[in-house]
Formats: C-alpha cells, structure tokens, sequence
C-alpha cells in the first residue's frame, strides 16, 4: 500500500489491514505515528518519508512496538532528532535507513538489542563520532555513513560481517568540511570488508596504508576525489586485484 502527497487521510482504515504486508507513506504532513499502526501486526516493510517528525514526542512512536515482524523500516527524510525508543522492540529488523537526521546528540540505545540488523543507513545525519552501539551490531554486512562530519572512528570496528561501507562525501551540495581528509585507522580491523565508497571526498589525500590488510577489498569507489595520481598503496593493491573506480587514471 502507497500512500503519497495528500494530507486528508483516514487512517481508521488501517485498522482492518492485519494482512499487510508493506507500506510505504510519502508528503503526506504525518507529525506522528497514528495508533492506528499498531494493528498492523504482519508488516515486514515500513517507508515513512516525511518532514513533519522531528518534534514527534517519544509517546508518538509507541505503536511501532506492535510491529513486531518488520524487517525494513525506512525513516527518510523525517528530520528525526532523537531515535524512538520502540525501535528497540523491533528485534527482527534486518534493514533500518535514518538518511537525513540530525542525531549527533542522540541516544542510540534503542538499536542495541537489534542483533539481526545487516543493513543500518545514517548518511547525513550530522554525525561527529561513530556512535558506540554500532560497534555491538555484530550482524551488520552494510553500513553507510556518507555524508556526515566523523572524527571519532573508534566504534566503527569490530564488525566482523561488515562487507559493503560508504564513508562518501557530499558531492558538493554541502560544505567541504565534511569531506574525509583521509581514510580512518580502524579500517584495518574490517577484515571481511569488500567494497568501499569514500567517493565525493575532495579533500581526501592519505591514510591508505590501513587498506593494506584488507585481503578481501575487491572495490574501491574513489570518483569525486580528485586524487593526481595513483597512491604507492593503491598501486600495490591493485596488483592484487583491486578495482579502484576514479578518475581516468585509474583506467
């Protein structure tokens, strides 16, 4: 079920919808989770995309605790400033996207207990440190962290499973000084990491050295970064197998 860009909703209607399965709420002025929601008891898939939600009291949340088989929930562009504390009843959840928060302050407790999470998305979420619950997801396979203005990386390991991690940058629709100015130390401990994004990073001109443990990077996404030439480091992983994506000299 979709419902977008209409802001005369009943949402008595969703308490006959038990069977649902997906729904996806977009533009629609939600200020708060209906009570109605928590009689969607067979949901696996929730998207709420919209801008109204960054004062929604923790009491508005309350019904995503009924949700108790959802595994994809997508909070995008909800401007959220603290996450709900009903996400911490979602102990299915495999996939959760916070994309476009302001959590740098945030209470990150909630997600502790998610130990089936594999795919948590927090790109421009006006982070300044890798919050300390992330290192304890030990499920993660994916993580993104793009966009943000990281300078604490200490959590971001261990994560044992982790294989796709994007620190990329913000393609110029946002200050500079949010750019990696090189690559973070704890990425020698992500030892199962496959690919890399660290693209749009403009200013990022070092640090690669801690990709050289990395015995299973197969990819290397470094277009946006203006680099003037090959890195000796890079060089030398490339000879391994590496595909660096970048600039035509890459080629």
């Amino acid at each position: 079920l979709s419902v977008r860009e209409t802001r005369v909703i009943d949402w008595r209607h969703l308490a006959g919808l038990s069977q649902l399965l997906h729904l996806h709420i977009e533009r629609c002025g939600l200020r708060q989770l209906p009570r109605e929601f928590s009689a969607l008891v067979s949901l696996t898939r929730l998207d709420l995309n919209t801008g109204h939600m960054a004062q929604a009291p923790q009491s508005s949340w309350l019904p995503l605790a009924s949700l108790v088989h959802l595994r994809q929930l997508s909070l995008v562009h909800c401007f959220l400033q603290h996450l709900p504390a009903a996400l911490s009843q979602l102990s299915a959840l495999t996939m959760l996207d916070l994309e476009d928060s302001d959590l740098d302050l945030a209470d990150w407790q909630p997600l502790a207990g998610l130990r089936q999470l594999a795919d948590l998305s927090v790109p421009l979420c006006s982070l300044a440190a890798v919050p300390s619950v992330i290192s304890h997801l030990t499920a993660l396979t994916k993580l993104d962290l793009g966009g943000n203005r990281i300078q604490d990386w200490q959590h971001l390991a261990p994560l044992p499973l982790l294989r796709h991690l994007s620190l990329a940058g913000t393609d110029g629709q946002v200050v500079a000084a949010r750019d990696l100015r090189e690559l973070p130390a704890t990425l020698s401990r992500l030892t199962a990491l496959t690919h890399l994004d660290a693209s749009n990073n403009c200013t990022l001109s070092g640090g690669w050295q801690h990709l050289l443990p990395l015995r299973q990077l197969v990819r290397l996404n470094l277009w946006g970064c203006g680099l003037a030439a090959v890195p000796r480091e890079l060089r030398v992983l490339q000879q391994q197998g590496l595909d660096v994506e970048g600039e035509r000299f890459f080629s």
